[in-house]
């Protein structure tokens, strides 16, 4: 697979660390605060480490914080996950090398997994990286790349793998995407070389047109209100009507926002400072809670964790 490069063009992350969290760790992990009452929240999935494996960690909310429920190995490793928005299946990107890696579909309940489409196809090599399932469940939008930055974005049939549409736009590899709430677009970041900066655009899916937006960083999230969680070179940011502001509570850093379903809280990772994210299916981080309207950061779990996905 591709060599690892720095996760952010602004903050290189250099060295790997890589930390294996027995299960009996993983079981004990309870989050620091409560995000509500029981069968008020998201699901959320995190990926762990089991016994030095790569596992999808499910999580539940209680009156305490958040628990790990069930644990769903997965061979190869995970680069990437996302929820199907009406179901309890999770698309998944494994981490394994040209010939292995794949886009994963996981029935939660049943822990069953099927593979849609393999990253090489009949092409020459590449690797399926960031992944996002469409609002209407019907579509699955993937990047697809032979390194870290021009990467093309497909859009695939959810239901067999079909590949449907095919974008050649520059996007960063890495970075996380996230489709409109009416599923009509998907946000994403260009950036076509190393020496660019990560710029925001808009891409229209039935015609194919990219728009831009006025902000620059990576992996966008997009609340049902259109207001855009982000990465930059200093932490996570809102972005609205083309006005940027830092979250209190984020750091140099942290990478990959999620909104939890009622849009007040933002999941994210936060690395350990010598932990590469690009090219390392390794858990050497923690997913922490932040609240959109500011305040201290606090652990979704004391165990290690990354790629918080959320519906």
């Amino acid at each position: 697979m591709p060599a690892p490069h720095r996760i952010f063009s602004f903050n290189p992350l250099i060295e790997l660390c890589a930390v294996a969290v027995s299960l009996a760790t993983i079981g004990s992990g309870v989050a620091m605060f409560s995000t509500g009452r029981p069968g008020q929240n998201s699901d959320v999935a995190v990926v762990l480490e089991s016994r030095g494996k790569p596992a999808i960690g499910v999580l539940s909310a209680g009156s305490k914080g958040w628990r790990v429920r069930s644990l769903i190995p997965v061979n190869r490793g995970i680069r990437s996950m996302a929820w199907m928005p009406a179901r309890r299946k999770l698309a998944v990107t494994t981490a394994g090398g040209n010939l292995s890696n794949e886009l994963r579909v996981i029935d939660v309940p049943h822990r069953a997994q099927r593979t849609l489409a393999n990253a090489k196809r009949s092409d020459m090599a590449a690797f399926f990286g960031s992944v996002a399932w469409s609002p209407d469940g019907r579509r699955i939008a993937v990047t697809r790349s032979m390194g870290l930055y021009g990467a093309d974005i497909n859009v695939l049939g959810a239901s067999g793998g079909s590949l449907l549409q095919s974008f050649h736009v520059s996007a960063r590899y890495d970075s996380g995407l996230t489709w409109s709430h009416d599923g009509t677009a998907l946000y994403y970041a260009e950036q076509r070389t190393e020496r660019m900066r990560p710029k925001l655009r808009r891409l229209v899916i039935r015609t194919g047109k990219v728009l831009p937006i006025d902000g620059s960083g990576l992996d966008p999230s997009a609340r049902s209100d259109g207001v855009l969680a982000l990465t930059t070179g200093n932490g996570i940011a809102l972005l609205r009507d083309g006005h940027s502001r830092k979250v209190v509570g984020s750091r140099k850093g942290d990478r990959f926002p999620t909104w939890l379903r009622r849009g007040n809280l933002l999941l994210a990772e936060r690395p350990a400072a010598d932990c590469p994210r690009y090219g390392s299916p390794s858990v050497c981080s923690h997913v922490v809670v932040l609240r959109g309207s500011g305040g201290a950061s606090r652990l979704l779990l004391k165990s290690l964790a990354r790629n918080p996905a959320t519906r």
